[in-house]
């Protein structure tokens, strides 16, 4: 942190190039124009949105399964899922 604040006050206050600043604190240029520019000195927390990537947009549909099979009786779901799995034959998929 230190070096990076004198690395501002060598632009601001002596008004030394990028360059100059570069050479003399032995640093990359981009180092040196990123910390010389630098206003405000305290990070940001940047909140990122949760994604699912693999899902994208059946996530909608998902969640409104789960909330109807939510509210229905468990034995009304139990017994849709039974009659799914049983084919027309009678056996057991």
């Amino acid at each position: 942190m230190p070096q990076q604040q004198y690395i501002h006050f060598l632009r601001q206050m002596d008004g030394c190039s990028i360059q100059e600043i570069a050479k003399q604190t032995k640093v990359n240029w981009r180092t040196a124009k990123k910390y010389a520019d630098r206003e405000n000195w305290n990070k940001g927390f940047e909140v990122h949105e949760r994604r699912f990537l693999i899902l994208g947009e059946c996530t909608e549909i998902i969640d409104t399964w789960l909330t109807e099979d939510g509210s229905r009786p468990f034995c009304t779901t139990m017994l849709n899922r039974r009659s799914n799995l049983i084919s027309s034959d009678g056996c057991i998929e």
